[in-house]
């Protein structure tokens, strides 16, 4: 199958969510209005694998995206078809009735009786070998929001651990921190029990090139910061090797997950160009060529990628 990468003008609902050798962009020439099909599934191993399935929508369009709700969908896993039952979970959403697992080579195939059929393929690759976890907590910082009844403390968390590569495999690898605790959230009315950090910097002069000013004032680099932190074991292969990260809390309560992940190289490209969409402001995009998001899907626009995940909690 062709890797693509897709315009962003073309593929406003893959902000929203958030098989080989050549590469194809899809022109724009100022005429193309047309709705692609779009495929986005990021199976994880011990996970139920699900796809959304959406329209694609011209970036002038004032229409709403919308879902595919008379999709025939197949799967095959390891050339295959399980038996599964596939439902439709509203929302353009389907469950695929299958939990993948690390080495499990997947296949998915779309038709609909408008626009045809799309397909993708992908592996799961095995878990990543995480050791030697430790972290250390700068409290230095409080907030007293309700100085009648409790105190509410805040501080950075410096977390340090080590990635075990193999050596027999080019491994793409995620780096994200999740909590776990009561964090009020004022648009919806109601406290969320999982959130994202945004804010995780890793200081690794191996895996990420920084220069003098970076070192000295602490600014992150674009692959170093953000609310994931993605690298290869280009500059590690076969070694185990110690980061070193923090990220800033503004609660310390309930548990902190450290998650890292292994990725399909699809999935990698597609985090990463989906990660350089977002660091674009709103002068930047007035001004910038159109961003192009990878995509791996045929007939269609998309991604189909799978990951694994080592989640550690840190108490």
């Amino acid at each position: 199958m062709k890797k693509t990468f897709a315009p962003l003008y073309l593929t406003a609902i893959l902000l929203s969510l958030a098989l080989s050798s050549c590469e194809k962009v899809i022109e724009f020439n100022g005429d193309e209005t047309e709705n692609h099909m779009v495929m986005i599934s990021k199976p994880q191993s011990d996970s139920p694998w699900k796809v959304r399935l959406t329209e694609s929508r011209f970036f002038l369009s004032p229409d709403t995206i919308g879902t595919i709700k008379n999709a025939q969908i197949s799967i095959e896993v390891n050339g295959r078809t399980p038996n599964n039952i596939i439902t439709h979970q509203g929302n353009g959403v389907y469950d695929l009735g299958y939990t993948p697992q690390p080495g499990d080579t997947l296949t998915l195939r779309v038709t609909t009786p408008e626009k045809g059929t799309m397909m993708a393929g992908c592996r799961i690759p095995n878990r990543p070998v995480v050791s030697n976890i430790s972290c250390t907590y700068d409290t230095s910082h409080y907030y007293d929001y309700y100085p009648d009844t409790v105190e509410v403390a805040g501080g950075r968390i410096t977390v340090k651990l080590t990635i075990d590569d193999p050596a027999d495999a080019v491994n793409y690898y995620m780096l994200r921190v999740s909590s776990a605790n009561l964090n009020y959230n004022y648009n919806t009315d109601t406290y969320d029990t999982i959130r994202t950090h945004k804010n995780i910097s890793v200081d690794d002069n191996v895996l990420f090139d920084m220069d003098a000013t970076e070192e000295i004032f602490g600014f992150g680099t674009e692959d170093n910061y953000g609310d994931a932190v993605l690298f290869t074991d280009e500059r590690i292969n076969g070694q185990s090797h110690t980061i070193l990260f923090d990220f800033w809390d503004q609660h310390l309560i309930g548990t902190i997950y450290v998650e890292v992940y292994t990725l399909s190289r699809d999935l990698y490209l597609y985090e990463k160009s989906l990660k350089a969409t977002s660091q674009l402001d709103e002068f930047s995009i007035l001004f910038a060529e159109p961003v192009q998001l990878y995509c791996n899907v045929t007939g269609g626009i998309g991604i189909l990628g799978g990951s694994a995940v080592s989640k550690i909690p840190i108490d």
